[in-house]
Protein backbone atom coordinates (compact mmCIF):
# COMPACT_ATOMS: atom_id res chain seq x y z
CA UNK A 1 0.00 0.00 0.00
CA UNK A 2 2.96 2.22 1.19
CA UNK A 3 4.57 1.75 -2.35
CA UNK A 4 1.34 2.35 -4.27
CA UNK A 5 1.01 5.72 -2.88
CA UNK A 6 4.43 6.58 -3.05
CA UNK A 7 4.70 4.98 -7.04
CA UNK A 8 3.00 7.71 -7.65
CA UNK A 9 4.67 10.44 -5.89
CA UNK A 10 7.71 9.34 -8.04
CA UNK A 11 6.94 9.36 -11.73
CA UNK A 12 5.93 5.62 -11.20
CA UNK A 13 10.05 5.25 -10.67
CA UNK A 14 9.27 1.93 -8.92
CA UNK A 15 13.45 2.57 -7.83
CA UNK A 16 12.47 5.27 -6.09
CA UNK A 17 9.56 4.14 -4.95
CA UNK A 18 10.98 0.85 -3.83
CA UNK A 19 13.54 2.89 -1.73
CA UNK A 20 10.91 5.51 -0.35
CA UNK A 21 8.22 2.80 0.74
CA UNK A 22 11.28 0.56 2.60
CA UNK A 23 12.65 3.13 3.96
CA UNK A 24 9.05 4.44 5.97
CA UNK A 25 8.61 0.42 6.51
CA UNK A 26 12.30 -0.29 8.53
CA UNK A 27 11.45 2.84 10.65
CA UNK A 28 8.30 1.80 11.92
CA UNK A 29 8.94 -2.10 11.70
CA UNK A 30 12.08 -1.39 14.35
CA UNK A 31 10.45 -0.81 17.38
CA UNK A 32 6.91 -3.41 16.52
CA UNK A 33 9.10 -6.77 15.45
CA UNK A 34 10.88 -6.11 19.10
CA UNK A 35 8.00 -5.60 20.98
CA UNK A 36 5.29 -7.61 19.09
CA UNK A 37 6.75 -10.31 17.08
CA UNK A 38 9.99 -11.36 19.28
CA UNK A 39 8.47 -10.03 22.36
CA UNK A 40 11.88 -8.51 23.04
CA UNK A 41 12.94 -5.36 25.26
CA UNK A 42 13.64 -2.84 22.50
CA UNK A 43 16.86 -1.53 23.03
CA UNK A 44 19.09 0.30 20.98
CA UNK A 45 21.78 -2.42 20.20
CA UNK A 46 18.60 -3.81 18.44
CA UNK A 47 17.69 -1.18 16.70
CA UNK A 48 21.75 -0.65 15.11
CA UNK A 49 21.41 -4.60 14.28
CA UNK A 50 17.69 -4.32 12.97
CA UNK A 51 18.83 -1.34 10.18
CA UNK A 52 21.78 -3.79 9.17
CA UNK A 53 19.88 -6.38 8.35
CA UNK A 54 17.35 -3.99 6.86
CA UNK A 55 20.25 -2.96 4.94
CA UNK A 56 21.50 -5.95 3.41
CA UNK A 57 17.78 -6.97 2.87
CA UNK A 58 17.19 -3.74 0.83
CA UNK A 59 20.73 -3.92 -0.85
CA UNK A 60 19.54 -7.56 -2.41
CA UNK A 61 15.97 -6.35 -3.21
CA UNK A 62 17.25 -3.37 -4.54
CA UNK A 63 19.60 -5.06 -7.09
CA UNK A 64 16.94 -7.34 -8.36
CA UNK A 65 14.37 -4.33 -8.32
CA UNK A 66 16.72 -2.87 -10.82
CA UNK A 67 17.17 -5.97 -12.96
CA UNK A 68 13.69 -7.03 -13.40
CA UNK A 69 13.46 -3.24 -14.29
CA UNK A 70 15.47 -3.39 -16.89
CA UNK A 71 13.97 -6.34 -18.05
CA UNK A 72 10.55 -4.87 -18.62
CA UNK A 73 9.10 -6.45 -15.70
CA UNK A 74 5.62 -5.17 -14.40
CA UNK A 75 5.72 -2.82 -11.61
CA UNK A 76 3.42 -4.74 -9.17
CA UNK A 77 5.22 -7.34 -10.12
CA UNK A 78 8.46 -5.96 -9.30
CA UNK A 79 6.78 -5.00 -5.45
CA UNK A 80 5.80 -8.47 -4.96
CA UNK A 81 9.16 -10.35 -5.44
CA UNK A 82 11.45 -7.43 -3.89
CA UNK A 83 9.14 -7.12 -0.95
CA UNK A 84 8.94 -10.87 -0.48
CA UNK A 85 12.04 -11.45 -0.82
CA UNK A 86 13.55 -8.27 1.82
CA UNK A 87 10.61 -9.60 4.09
CA UNK A 88 11.81 -13.17 4.35
CA UNK A 89 15.64 -12.26 4.58
CA UNK A 90 14.29 -9.45 7.30
CA UNK A 91 12.40 -12.13 9.20
CA UNK A 92 15.22 -15.06 9.51
CA UNK A 93 18.14 -12.48 10.12
CA UNK A 94 15.86 -10.70 12.39
CA UNK A 95 14.92 -13.49 14.74
CA UNK A 96 18.59 -15.15 14.59
CA UNK A 97 19.68 -11.65 15.96
CA UNK A 98 16.94 -11.76 18.86
CA UNK A 99 17.50 -15.02 19.77
CA UNK A 100 20.94 -15.00 20.16
CA UNK A 101 20.56 -11.69 21.95
CA UNK A 102 17.41 -12.95 24.33
CA UNK A 103 19.78 -16.14 25.52
CA UNK A 104 21.83 -13.81 27.66
CA UNK A 105 20.93 -14.08 30.89
CA UNK A 106 21.35 -10.31 31.37
CA UNK A 107 18.29 -9.84 29.32
CA UNK A 108 15.94 -11.88 31.45
CA UNK A 109 16.16 -11.08 35.37
CA UNK A 110 15.41 -13.77 37.72
CA UNK A 111 13.24 -13.33 40.37
CA UNK A 112 15.25 -12.72 43.76
CA UNK A 113 11.89 -12.52 45.90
Amino acid sequence: MIYGLVLGLTNNDSSIALALAGGICIVVNSYVHSRVTFRVTFRWKYLLGYLLIQLVGFLISFSIGVALQRLDTGKWLIAIITYTLWAGISFVLTRVLYEKRSLKPADHPTDQS
